[in-house]
């Protein structure tokens, strides 16, 4: 692909993956601030994985294979607390979170 065309589609893909990634801290937030993070109302989850499942898919297609792998990595977490065999706790919520910072220090070096 001629580096000027990567370089469009890129600058389309920034903005669109900031949106995401701001949906992903807001929701990770929320479920930081919740008393009872063993019981997170699935809608919650169900936001966050659609989110990293359409980060994963758009990084992909343009080509930056690392935030690709880090989204799908988010995926198969979301997907153990979708399906009750992993809860949120300390250490997973922090995990995820960090996720999102790593996704979004790739991104902006993208």
């Amino acid at each position: 692909m001629p580096p000027k065309k990567q370089n469009q589609i890129l600058k389309e893909f920034v903005p669109e993956a900031e949106e995401l990634l701001e949906v992903l801290h807001q929701n990770l937030y929320q479920i930081d601030a919740m008393s009872n993070k063993d019981n997170v109302h699935p809608d919650i989850v169900n936001s966050i994985f659609r989110a990293a499942h359409t980060l994963k898919g758009m990084s992909g297609m343009v080509g930056l294979t690392t935030v690709s792998q880090v989204s799908h990595h988010f995926e198969d977490i979301l997907d153990k607390i979708r399906m009750g065999k992993a809860n949120f706790n300390p250490a997973i919520l922090n995990l995820l979170i960090d996720g999102v910072s790593l996704l979004q220090a790739l991104v902006k070096a993208s």
